[in-house]
């Protein structure tokens, strides 16, 4: 059973971190333009959800290095991306499926 709930981050946040002991699911409030974000504490096997919705300007969002195969997030105003990655050993997030995209 998941006991890691679904945490809410807007992109102003500074630092801007994801953190697997929190939550496996990260909802994204694209507020700002985000380029220093940071990834910890992920366990191997897990499975991680981002879901990033653009507020009315839309932003760019740089993935971290270690968010490995990421589709880009669509930084157009009022879109949403979702995309899934499965935790390694390193500590890193490896994509699992391509993102989708829904735009307003």
């Amino acid at each position: 059973m998941n006991t890691r709930p679904t945490k809410t981050i807007h992109t102003n946040a500074v630092p801007l971190v994801f953190d697997g002991n929190l939550a496996l699911c990260f909802l994204v409030e694209v507020v700002s333009a985000t380029r220093d974000a940071i990834v910890k504490n992920i366990a191997p096997g897990a499975i991680y959800t981002f879901v990033f919705h653009q507020d009315a300007k839309g932003h760019p969002f740089i993935w971290p290095a270690s968010c490995l195969n990421a589709s880009p997030v669509d930084t157009t105003p009022g879109a949403t991306t979702v995309q899934n990655f499965v935790g390694n050993a390193d500590g890193n997030l490896q994509a699992n499926l391509p993102a989708t995209w829904r735009e307003l």
